[in-house]
This record gives C-alpha cells, structure tokens and sequence, in this order.
C-alpha cells in the first residue's frame, strides 16, 4: 500500500514538470505503435494536477495517439514482412497477432473501437488492422471514437471530482488498483 501512495505522489510530482505533457503526448503516440506502457499511467497524474485542463488533455492525448495508430496501420499495411513480423518473432508476439487476426474476422473495424477503449493491446490492434486491410476511414472513426471514450471518461473524472478524487485516490489506491487487474483480466478472458 505505501508503495502504490509513493508510485502515485511521485507520480503527481513528475505531473509538474515543463515537459511532462509533451511526454504524455509522445508516449500517447508510440503506445499505438510499440509502447508497452498504457498511457492511462501518465495522464491520470497530469490530469489530477490540473483538473480545469483535464479536457484539453484528453483531446491532444486522443490526438496523438490516433496519429500514432495510423502510424501502426501504415506499418501492419506496407512493412509488415520486412519490418514488423522479425518484431512479432523477437518480442514474441506471435499469439497476440493470432487473437487479433480472430477478432478481426469476428467484429471486423468494431475491433479498433474495442481494443482504443479497453485494457487490450490497442498496438496490436493498429498494425493488426493494416495487414488485415480493414478500410482506412472506419479504422480512423473507431480508433477516434474508442480512444476518446477512454480519455474523455477519464478526464471527465478528474475534472468534475477534483481535489476530493485526488485526497480519494491517494487513500484507496490499493483497492483501485485491484479493481483495474480484475477488469483487464476479465477483458481478455472475456474476448479470448
């Protein structure tokens, strides 16, 4: 528990720094690329330090990680057999591809919406969503919509709870943090 409240007052403080957002807004695009780390991470703190901002993040966040998907499509569409699969085979991402390549046949471009909103790898999605040729102006209203559900939610939290969700936070991290593996553990049990 004291090291979630550490991670979490650290984190607050990092939120202060000049380039903080500039590295919220990078890490934004390369997680719809290659980026293991959810962007989630970085944002609640940013957002909880400025909540009459929240909104405004949210929007360059979706942004820039949209950018960054099309980024992945392109990849997944023109280099998949130069470029990415040697990365798949390396970081041994073989059955994620497989589970997207699954889901795709099922939902289709309602995947992107699924994997920008949810805990799922939404990197293997976008590259996914290229090699499988999924039309380019769906893929970018789903990665659009899915996205901005997850940052606006968020930011939306933050902006209107405040000071009072920060004091909450900061004292019931454990339970929170819980609550967010039993969720993404659902998920892929769920979609797997």
């Amino acid at each position: 528990m004291n090291e979630l409240n550490s991670f979490y007052r650290r984190s607050l403080k990092w939120s202060q720094h000049k380039h903080a957002r500039a590295c919220l807004y990078g890490m934004s695009f390369a997680e719809s690329i290659f980026w293991p780390i959810p962007v989630d991470l970085m944002f609640a703190p940013l957002a909880l330090s400025r909540p009459d901002r929240a909104l405004i993040l949210a929007f360059w966040t979706t942004f820039f990680s949209v950018v960054g998907a099309l980024v992945g499509y392109g990849l997944g569409h023109l280099l998949f057999e130069p470029v990415v699969a040697p990365m798949v085979e390396l970081l041994g991402y073989q059955e994620q591809m497989a589970f997207a390549a699954q889901w795709f046949q099922r939902w289709g471009f309602w995947m992107i919406f699924i994997a920008g909103f949810s805990p799922l790898p939404f990197k293997v999605f976008t590259i996914s969503a290229g090699l499988f040729g999924i039309a380019i102006v769906p893929f970018i209203i789903m990665a659009l919509l899915g996205r901005s559900l997850r940052f606006y939610v968020l930011a939306g939290l933050i902006k209107w709870g405040g000071k009072d969700l920060k004091r909450h936070l900061v004292k019931n991290a454990l339970p929170y943090t819980w609550l967010m593996l039993f969720i993404a553990i659902a998920c892929i049990l769920l979609l797997g």
